[in-house]
């Protein structure tokens, strides 16, 4: 099988709301947001296609992640719909509801099923994993 990473990095806020330490606070990240793609076969190089020789290309992958994850939740505050702060913010102020705690875990496996999910009529392509960096020493790693 060949392998196609990308990632793509977003700054933004949340909190875990029972977690036990300063977490359940609103604080904030640079996220790195990587995608591991991959493919049984290459793009066969006799269709003389532009992606010849490739799982993708490396571009597609990025305007998913652009779309999905970057323009939604760049420099925005990341709730989980069911935390009690969540109903004191509005929409308008950059607040980001996830059906979801935004941990790591959670974040890896929400971006991941939507990305999943743009794929779904490209039977070439398998996600493989997507891996959430929450800090230079912390990653969580989300696997289909």
């Amino acid at each position: 099988m060949f392998l196609v990473r990308k990632h793509i990095e977003i700054d933004a806020g949340h909190r875990v709301p029972y977690h036990g330490s300063k977490c359940r606070n609103i604080h904030g990240h640079r996220y790195r947001v990587t995608v591991v793609v991959g493919s049984e076969y290459l793009i066969d190089a006799e269709l003389e296609d532009a992606e010849s020789g490739m799982v993708t290309d490396f571009g597609v992958i990025k305007k998913i992640l652009m779309e999905l994850v970057h323009d939604k939740c760049d420099h925005k505050l990341l709730l989980w719909e069911g935390d009690p702060l969540a109903r004191a913010w509005l929409v308008e102020y950059g607040l980001v509801l996830l059906p979801c705690i935004p941990t790591a875990e959670e974040l890896a496996r929400y971006w991941g099923e939507q990305i999943q999910q743009a794929w779904k009529d490209d039977n070439r392509l398998t996600l493989i994993e997507v891996e959430v960096m929450e800090t230079p020493t912390s990653f969580a790693i989300w696997r289909p």
